[in-house]
């Protein structure tokens, strides 16, 4: 993910938070109201930022970890760029992807 992002090594990511990959704010905004309501994201397209400004398509799964109480512990997830991917939508917010590709 770290090479995805645009990031060389783990220090160079250290101090960043979830909103500093995203393009538009309230993309994530969004997202995390839906996975709070959801518990789980799948297939979901999002426009990600690179540290030098450039962006591009990518497609996020995330799901909530809980203990045995059901109390939240974290969440966790995948991140996959979509090369030459056109979105499925004319908003940039996340939606459910139409570039789903079978694993080879």
């Amino acid at each position: 993910t770290l090479n995805i992002l645009g990031y060389a090594d783990q220090e160079s990511i250290l101090g960043k938070t979830t909103a500093d990959f995203y393009a538009f704010p309230e993309m994530r905004d969004n997202l995390l109201q839906k996975l709070l309501e959801e518990h789980i994201l799948r297939s979901t397209e999002i426009m990600f930022q690179k540290p030098d400004g450039s962006t591009f398509w990518g497609e996020i799964n995330i799901q909530e970890k809980t203990d045995c109480e059901g109390k939240l512990l974290c969440f966790e997830g995948t991140a996959k760029s979509l090369p030459g991917a056109e979105p499925s939508r004319t908003s940039p917010i996340g939606k459910t992807s139409k570039h789903n590709r079978s694993a080879s």
